[in-house]
C-alpha cells in the first residue's frame, strides 16, 4: 500500500473569444493586472447560457484562485406563466422539472398550478403555469431558492505548474499558457528546423550526383554490391552515407533537366524556411507574434458571442424577496402569543356585529393587542415596561384564524409580567436611512408623561431590546411615529382628552423619563393619537364609539386635564382606545377574548364629543374592547 495525494480542481468553462482577447492583450502589455485583465475576460461562460450573480466571486476566483458564483436559471414572466429557457449549468433539466412538481404537490412551493417540459430541438422551454393569485414575482424567487433554478458554483482554479499544484490567478493562468504556447512553438519549429536541414542536406547529395552523372553511373554499374557503390561514391565526391543511400535509391526519370530544376527550387526553399526558423529561435519576440497570431486565428475561426449573462450585483435572495407584501394583522395575548395573519381572513362587516374569532386562547389568557400592517413592514414593539424591539412583519409566524399562534419568547426578550403595549409601523428601515431625517416616535404612559425621541435612536433595538423610555411605577400605553410637527391627543379611560403641539415637547435621548402632557387624577391615559385626519375614532370598553371631527379639538398646552370626549356610564364602559381616521378608512376592534371586527369608518356615526356613540361592536357582558386600528383607505 502507498500513501496517496488527492486534490480538487474546478475551473469552468470561459468564452473564447473574451479568452483569446486577453491572451493577446497580455502578450503586447505583460504588466496588465488581474483587475485590467478582466476588462477582457468578464467571467465563466457555461454552454448552457443563464446568468451569473455575483461580481464579488468571480473577482476573488481571478485574483486569488478561489471563488463561488450563483448561477441563476434565465426565465420571463409572460401572462400567467414563468418560461424558463436557460438552466444553470450541469443542472439536469428533466430532475429539475420533476423535484419542482413534487415541492408544487408537498406544498412547500405556493402559487404553481402546473409545470410543463415543452422543449425541443430549438431550445429548451419549461412553463410554470401559475395561479390566478399569485405574485409572479414571488413564485419567481422562491424556485432560485427551492430549487436549481439557482445553484452555486465554486471556482478552484488548481493546476500543475512544472509539476506542482499551483492555485493560480487569472493573470497566472493566461501567463503559464503564453509559456506554455511559446514553448510547444518553439519545439515544432526545432523539428521543422531539423526536418528541413536534413531535407537540404539530402537534395545537395542529389544535385552533386546530378551533376557528375556519368561517372555516378560508371561507379554504380561496375560495382557488385550496393555497399560498394555507396563506398566508391562517398570516396568519390563529398557526401555523407545519407546522401549517397538517397543517390542509389533515385530513379532514372530524376534525371531530367526538369528534375533538376525542381531540386534547385526546393533547395532554395528550404534555405530560406531554415533561415526563417533560426532567426524564429533565436528570437522571444518572434515566438511571442507567432503564438499571437495563432491565437487571433482561433479566435477568429472558432471564436462566439458570450451565452452567459453577468450580472454586476450579487443576487442573493433576502427573506423579503420571497414573501409576499400582503396585508396582515398581527394579535397578542397577555400570556404572550403573537401571530401573523392575512387581512384578508377577515370579511368586513356593518357595525353591531359581534366579529369573528381571531385565535385560540388557552384558559386564564386573553387578548391585549391587534396591528394592522403588511408582511415587509418594519415593526417598533414598545413594552409597557418601556422597551423596545425591532421586528420584520414576516418574522412573525404566520397562523390561521382561530391559531393560537407562536410563543413571543421566540422572537424576542420579554421579562416577567412583560408585555407588548403598543407597535409602530414603518417602511424604512431605521440604519442609514437618509429618508427618516426628522421622525420621531412619540411615546405615552398611563400616569400621562410623554416623550419624543428620534427614531435613529432606535437603530439598536434588535430582538435583545433597548430601553424607550425610562419609568417609575408607570406603564407605556401607546407610541407614534410623527414628524416632529403634528397636535397630539391624550385620552383617558374616563373620557377626558387633552391635545397640544408636538414642538411643545423636546426630542430626548432613550433613558429620559419624559414630560407632562396630561393630568392625571383617579384615572389614567389609555391611548395617543395624533390629530392629522378628518376625526377621531372613539372605542369604549363594550364597544360603543362614535367619531369626532378634529375641529371640535383646541390646541392648548400640554400638561392639561382635558375635555371631556365621551360619556362613561356602566353599559359603555371606560374608553379603549382612540384613533384618527379618514372616511375611506376601515377599523379592526379586537376583543379581550378574542373576537374581531373589521367594518368601514363610514359605518360610524359623527357625533359629539360628549355623546355616548352607538353599538360598533357587539360586546358580551364577560367581554370588553381591548385594541383598536386602523386601515388607512386608498
Amino acid at each position: 500500500t502507498g500513501i496517496a495525494v488527492g486534490m480538487a480542481t474546478n475551473i469552468p468553462p470561459h468564452n473564447l473569444s473574451e479568452v483569446c482577447d486577453a491572451i493577446c492583450a497580455l502578450i503586447d502589455n505583460p504588466e496588465l493586472t488581474n483587475r485590467e485583465l478582466m476588462r477582457y475576460v468578464k467571467g465563466p461562460d457555461f454552454p448552457t447560457g443563464g446568468a451569473v450573480y455575483g461580481v464579488d466571486g468571480i473577482i476573488s476566483a481571478y485574483e486569488h484562485g478561489r471563488g463561488t458564483i450563483r448561477i441563476r436559471a434565465v426565465a420571463e414572466i409572460e401572462d400567467n406563466h414563468i418560461i424558463i429557457s436557460e438552466i444553470p449549468y450541469q443542472v439536469n433539466k428533466a430532475k429539475l422539472v420533476e423535484t419542482i412538481a413534487e415541492l408544487v404537490r408537498e406544498r412547500k412551493l405556493d402559487g404553481i398550478s402546473e409545470v410543463r417540459d415543452e422543449s425541443d430541438k430549438e431550445g429548451i422551454r419549461v412553463v410554470v403555469e401559475l395561479r390566478k393569485d399569485a405574485n409572479p414575482t414571488i413564485v419567481l424567487n422562491n424556485l432560485y431558492t427551492h430549487t436549481q433554478c439557482e445553484v452555486s458554483f465554486g471556482i478552484t482554479n488548481l493546476a500543475l505548474v512544472d509539476g506542482v499544484p499551483r492555485v493560480l490567478s487569472l493573470r497566472d493562468m493566461l501567463f503559464y499558457f503564453i509559456q506554455h504556447r511559446k514553448d510547444v512553438i518553439r519545439r515544432r519549429s526545432l523539428f521543422e528546423l531539423r526536418e528541413a536541414e536534413r531535407r537540404a542536406h539530402i537534395v545537395d547529395g542529389l544535385l552533386i550526383a546530378i551533376e557528375n552523372i556519368d561517372e555516378v553511373v560508371v561507379i554504380i554499374k561496375s560495382s557488385k554490391s550496393v555497399e560498394m557503390a555507396r563506398r566508391r561514391l562517398m570516396e568519390a565526391f563529398p557526401l555523407t552515407e545519407l546522401q549517397t543511400n538517397e543517390i542509389l535509391n533515385m530513379q532514372l526519370r530524376r534525371l531530367t533537366a526538369l528534375e533538376r530544376s525542381k531540386l534547385e527550387d526546393e533547395r532554395k526553399d528550404l534555405m530560406e524556411k531554415i533561415k526563417r526558423l533560426r532567426e524564429l529561435l533565436s528570437s522571444e519576440k518572434k515566438i511571442l507574434e507567432v503564438v499571437k497570431s495563432e491565437i487571433e486565428e482561433l479566435r477568429e475561426r472558432y471564436g462566439d458571442e458570450r451565452r452567459t449573462i453577468i450580472m454586476e450585483k450579487a443576487g442573493e435572495l433576502k427573506t423579503e424577496d420571497l414573501v409576499a407584501d400582503e396585508r396582515v394583522v398581527i394579535t397578542i395575548t397577555r400570556a404572550g402569543y403573537i401571530k401573523r395573519t392575512p387581512l384578508t381572513t377577515f370579511r368586513r362587516q356593518h357595525r353591531g356585529g359581534k366579529g369573528v374569532s381571531c385565535m385560540r386562547l388557552r384558559e386564564g389568557d386573553y387578548a391585549i393587542l391587534s396591528h394592522f400592517t403588511s408582511n415587509l413592514q418594519n415593526l417598533l414593539l414598545f413594552t409597557n415596561r418601556g422597551r423596545v424591539f425591532s421586528l420584520r412583519a414576516y418574522e412573525i409566524p404566520e397562523g390561521d384564524r382561530t391559531s393560537r399562534g407562536s410563543s413571543i419568547a421566540k422572537l424576542i426578550n420579554l421579562e416577567k409580567d412583560e408585555y407588548i403595549a403598543d407597535i409602530i409601523s414603518h417602511r424604512n428601515r431605521i440604519r442609514n436611512s437618509g429618508e427618516l431625517v426628522g421622525e420621531y416616535v412619540f411615546v405615552a404612559t398611563k400616569k400621562g408623561l410623554v416623550k419624543k425621541t428620534h427614531i435613529k435612536k432606535f437603530e439598536n433595538a434588535g430582538k435583545r431590546g433597548i430601553i424607550a423610555i425610562k419609568l417609575k411605577d408607570d406603564e407605556v400605553v401607546g407610541a407614534r411615529l410623527t414628524d416632529g410637527n403634528k397636535t397630539i391627543l391624550l385620552a383617558t379611560r374616563n373620557g377626558m382628552a387633552t391635545t397640544f403641539s408636538e414642538r411643545d415637547v423636546r426630542a430626548m435621548g432613550r433613558s429620559a423619563r419624559g414630560v407632562r402632557g396630561m393630568k392625571v387624577k383617579d384615572d389614567e391615559v389609555v391611548g395617543i393619537s395624533l390629530l392629522d385626519k378628518e376625526d377621531i375614532l372613539v372605542i369604549s370598553e363594550k364597544g360603543y364609539g362614535k367619531r369626532i371631527g378634529v375641529h371640535e379639538f383646541r390646541v392648548k398646552g400640554r400638561g392639561g386635564k382635558g375635555i371631556r370626549i365621551a360619556r362613561i356610564t356602566d353599559k359603555s364602559g371606560g374608553v379603549a382606545g382612540v384613533r384618527e381616521v379618514g372616511a375611506r378608512d376601515e377599523v379592526v376592534f379586537t376583543t379581550e377574548k378574542g373576537l374581531l371586527i373589521r367594518t368601514s369608518v363610514s359605518q360610524v356615526r359623527r357625533m359629539h364629543r360628549s355623546a355616548k356613540g352607538v353599538r360598533i361592536v357587539n360586546v358580551s357582558s364577560d367581554d370588553r374592547v381591548v385594541s383598536i386600528s386602523v386601515i388607512g383607505g386608498d
